[in-house]
């Protein structure tokens, strides 16, 4: 189990097989200073700090960092990633360079842009 604070500073925790993305929440839909985290069951925000979660995951659950368009971190598991292909300026965020498909068991595919490129994606994927 992979532990957290929610909101309210009290302890939780989610299964870590279930983990797809982390990121800090932003947007007026999110609260202010918290973290996003989605997994395949849900989305929610916890006080803790994001390295605090992501540095919990062992081997078992890779890890990769790439920046999304607001230029704010996100972590996603490896395992989760589809495909990833070019942005295309009409129809993504114009600092989005690459667009990942992600695995949700059960459920549709999330996509996350990233400000990385296709080739950047795959170097990180590959462990480079």
């Amino acid at each position: 189990m992979i532990h957290y604070k929610d909101l309210s500073g009290s302890p939780a925790a989610f299964n870590a097989d279930s983990f797809i993305r982390a990121r800090q929440s932003y947007g007026e839909s999110e609260p202010d200073g918290a973290i996003t985290i989605r997994t395949d069951k849900s989305k929610f925000h916890a006080s803790s700090k994001l390295a605090e979660i992501c540095e919990q995951f062992d081997t078992a659950i890779s890890l990769m960092s790439l920046t999304a368009p607001t230029g704010l971190v996100v972590w996603i598991a490896k395992d989760r990633l589809i495909d990833v292909t070019e942005a295309l300026p009409t129809l993504h965020h114009p600092n989005a360079k690459s667009v990942l498909t992600l695995l949700v068991k059960d459920g549709p595919t999330i996509i996350q842009q990233v400000q990385e490129t296709v080739e950047e994606v795959v170097a990180r994927f590959d462990g480079a």
